[in-house]
């Protein structure tokens, strides 16, 4: 009788602890929500030939990882708040529109950082963008704008307006709440973008 009163014990607690494992994976995994957050940018852009100008490099490719297996980072202060967040994304070269320093080749890897997040948070994990802006997709192309930061990392500097989808595979988003440069100017953008690699080929 003790016997099977201990299996049945043991059972139980086993049964309460695979119980509470898949909650755990569920909550640690489970996607809540997007949390789009102001930005401010050192300067705007009127015509993609000014990026370009800008940019320290300008390539064309795709990312090698997805956007949730990359290295997302978080930067708070002592008291919690968040003072930074982005993702360093690898992205496989296909052909080079610019490089200020002749330092990027086609089928090199560089790493950029993108400005989005994830934050675990108690209920799941939770999506930080700047405004209007959508994560690049793994093994679709793009063209995208690059500058150097103050570490010396390559960045993206201009938000949504820094990557062209040339697959088509995502299209923009509008939203209404971004301000009116990055749903206005996207779509003239993309046509300038389409110029320029036919001016580069």
């Amino acid at each position: 009788m003790f016997k099977l009163k201990k299996r049945v014990v043991m059972a139980s607690i086993l049964s309460m602890a695979l119980l509470g494992g898949s909650g755990y994976y569920y909550m640690h995994e489970r996607m809540i929500d997007t949390v789009e957050i102001h930005a401010l940018y050192a300067r705007g852009f009127t015509n993609i030939q000014e990026m370009k100008d800008y940019a320290d490099i300008v390539i064309v490719g795709t990312p090698t990882q997805n956007f949730m297996d990359s290295n997302h980072v978080l930067k708070t202060s002592s008291s919690g708040d968040i003072l930074d967040f982005f993702t360093k994304r690898d992205f496989k070269i296909e052909k080079v529109i610019k490089d200020s320093n002749s330092k990027v080749k086609p089928d090199e890897v560089v790493s950029f950082i993108e400005p989005a997040s994830i934050l675990q948070t108690p209920i799941g994990k939770q999506k930080l963008v700047t405004e209007g802006y959508e994560e690049l997709e793994k093994n679709v192309k793009y063209v995208i704008f690059l500058k150097k930061n103050s570490k010396q990392e390559y960045s993206m500097f201009y938000g949504n307006l820094s990557s062209y989808d040339l697959d088509g595979a995502s299209p923009q988003k509008i939203d209404s709440s971004s301000p009116a440069e990055h749903n206005g100017k996207k779509t003239e953008f993309k046509k300038q973008v389409h110029e320029l690699l036919n001016t580069a080929n």
